[in-house]
């Protein structure tokens, strides 16, 4: 049996070049710590990076960008995301217990992801980079509220500021 759908959304990150093709790819890693002094941190924090709520024990850090001409070691990767955590949390302590992740994330030339219709009922999330645990929430909800005909959480300008049609070459 075929179902029918009144919508389309796609969220499928690099591949969003096939609708997107100024989206880009950029090598990124995050680290994790067993931190107790971190412990009691129950909301992502952003700050030049961003921390997260511990989970099993473990404390996620980020974020690094990494250039495709310059890949970093992974003692610069947790260099690089240690110190600016630590301007901003003094009491981290100095794990050696350290957990790396890496991955690729999507981008887009402006650095603002992108959220909305790109045609009658297709509609598009992405290049959310290192801020989906920010990002992903609040644009979701823009395509919920587009989709059933609410308000939009956020203002005209900054849906335009998001749209996926941004960069084509008609758009305004």
């Amino acid at each position: 049996m075929r179902k029918q759908y009144s919508s389309l959304i796609v969220a499928s990150g690099l591949d969003l070049k096939n609708y997107i093709p100024s989206i880009n790819s950029m090598k990124g890693s995050i680290i994790g710590i067993k931190c107790n002094e971190l412990s009691g941190i129950q909301h992502p924090i952003n700050h030049s990076g961003y921390v997260l709520p511990q989970v099993n024990g473990i404390t996620w850090l980020g974020s690094s960008y990494e250039k495709t001409k310059h890949l970093m070691s992974s003692e610069e990767i947790q260099e690089s995301i240690l110190s600016r955590a630590s301007e901003v949390f003094k009491n981290i302590g100095s794990s050696k217990d350290i957990i790396e992740w890496s991955g690729i994330r999507s981008t887009l030339p402006d650095r603002m992801p992108v959220a909305g219709a790109m045609d009658n009922n297709v509609f598009v999330i992405g290049g959310l980079a290192s801020r989906g645990l920010s990002f992903a929430p609040l644009l979701a909800e823009i395509i919920a509220c587009e989709i059933s005909g609410l308000s939009s959480p956020v203002s005209k300008k900054i849906l335009a500021s998001l749209s996926p049609n941004r960069f084509s070459k008609n758009s305004t």
